[in-house]
């Protein structure tokens, strides 16, 4: 599973190897683990805890502890708060932000906070003319001063395309690329644009007949400082009810359900 690779049994430790403090953290590690996977998460979840305290810098140590309290439950504020803070201390380790976009979007279910903005907010816009796209605003994450703007194709986040900007003048009048039908979907088009909701129906691989696919994504992440925004997207492809195509006689099975995660780059 994809949650678990955040960093379970991976031990980059922030302290001195060989120190006390080093030492420490790593066997409460792996007892931890060990509880984790024996779904013992009442006992594990204090020792992932006790961890980042003893390493508040490690991102990998503030994920695990995220994790065990979405596994919990009943912690989901402090769940998604470390999971936030797993990607904020993630420097250039993609693969830890990856594993982190998925435990908020698949295991917590978590779209990141953004809001229609009011006039003071939407001043930057005021000067352009002609048919604008409607826009939001994301929160700022922790440790950053600056906002990300989402622009959308098709109503406020609801569903279409989005680009997002540092200042959503950069890309309120870019055209839409148009993606033509296909089986299996992509989730970025022209490099820069994701598509949070949509469907097509194409013809599939050789012998598969038509079938329906579908996308569903959602922002997981937004952080103008650093320039990412990270997404969660779950991606079904299958045959409609009523295709009756066959092949020896038994229908021709064509359904798939897959999940992407990734991160788009703010410019």
């Amino acid at each position: 599973m994809l949650d678990l690779a955040l960093g379970l049994l991976v031990f980059v430790l922030g302290a001195p190897p060989g120190s006390a403090e080093a030492r420490s953290s790593a066997a409460l590690t792996q007892r931890a683990t060990s509880l984790f996977h024996q779904k013992k998460y009442e006992a594990a979840c204090p020792l992932f805890q006790r961890v980042t305290e003893l390493e508040q810098g490690r991102a990998a140590a503030w994920g695990d502890y995220g994790l065990c309290l979405a596994r919990l439950g009943g912690h989901w504020t402090d769940a998604i708060a470390a999971t936030y803070q797993a990607i904020g201390l993630s420097g250039s380790d993609a693969k830890l932000r990856k594993a982190a976009y998925y435990n908020l979007g698949k295991v917590l279910e978590k779209t990141f906070p953004s809001h229609i903005p009011g006039p003071t907010e939407e001043g930057t816009l005021a000067e352009l003319e002609g048919a604008l796209p409607s826009c939001e605003i994301f929160d700022a994450v922790p440790g950053c001063n600056q906002r990300a703007w989402g622009c959308f194709s098709d109503g406020v986040g609801l569903g279409g395309l989005a680009r997002f900007a540092r200042d959503p003048r950069t890309i309120a009048q870019k055209p839409w690329p148009v993606s033509n039908a296909y089986v299996d979907p992509e989730t970025i088009l022209d490099k820069d644009v994701l598509v949070l909701s949509g469907g097509a129906l194409g013809a599939a691989r050789s012998g598969f007949g038509a079938c329906a696919s579908a996308v569903a994504c959602r922002i997981v992440w937004a952080d103008a400082c650093n320039g990412r925004v990270g997404y969660q997207c779950d991606i079904t492809i299958q045959r409609p009810k009523d295709d009756s195509l066959t092949e020896g006689g038994e229908p021709v099975p064509c359904v798939i359900h897959s999940t992407e995660t990734g991160e788009l780059i703010i410019q």
